[in-house]
């Protein structure tokens, strides 16, 4: 697309794409305080307007992963990873390496074990969403195919292990090959 004709306009779709709110870029190119926040919503649904911020955005994005790396498929790769941490049943250990000792409700010397369910459960929330497995009920029972509403209680019922599993197989279809994310085999160990 090409830039737009109204420079104020071209200057707004900028501060937008790279985070600003829209009302503070409306306000900071000059325009009125009195009703900013409506008329920087109304901008911005502007087809042209609206078109070139995507644009932007975009090409934004292009930018950070071609100087960082960093893309969807890493950002999934190193969640699974999280969430193996956090689940991980290994001993904790002391700054010396050896294990810590703790006495267990029976009175038993035992070594103590890390398990993060609350981080695991949150990295695994994060990869379902990412990937759309959460399969919540309808909103409404008389509108079945209405939006799907995703909740704890998918979570809940199938365990932190059961959405570990399903994450590692999502994740093991997702590589990066040239810059783009597409589906192949990948192992992460």
């Amino acid at each position: 697309m090409a830039i737009l004709k109204n420079t104020k306009h071209e200057q707004f779709a900028h501060r937008v794409a790279e985070g600003e709110s829209a009302e503070k870029a409306y306000i900071s190119l000059g325009y009125s305080k009195k009703g900013a926040a409506q008329s920087a919503c109304k901008l911005l649904k502007t087809p042209k307007v609206r078109a070139r911020v995507t644009e932007l955005k975009e090409a934004i994005a292009k930018q950070v992963v071609e100087k960082t790396g960093v893309d969807g498929a890493w950002v999934r790769v190193r969640i699974v990873e999280v969430a193996e941490r956090c689940m991980q049943h290994s001993p904790v250990r002391d700054d010396a390496g050896k294990p810590v000792m703790v006495k267990t409700p029976t009175g038993e010397i035992a070594p103590a074990y890390a398990f993060d369910a609350r981080g695991a459960l949150a990295a695994l929330k994060l990869l379902g969403e990412d990937v759309g497995m959460f399969k919540a009920q309808p909103a409404s029972p008389a509108d079945p195919e209405g939006p799907m509403r995703v909740t704890n209680n998918v979570i809940n019922f199938i365990g932190a292990e059961g959405m570990l599993a399903a994450a590692k197989a999502l994740a093991a279809r997702v590589t990066v090959d040239a810059g783009n994310p597409r589906l192949t085999v990948f192992s992460p160990d």
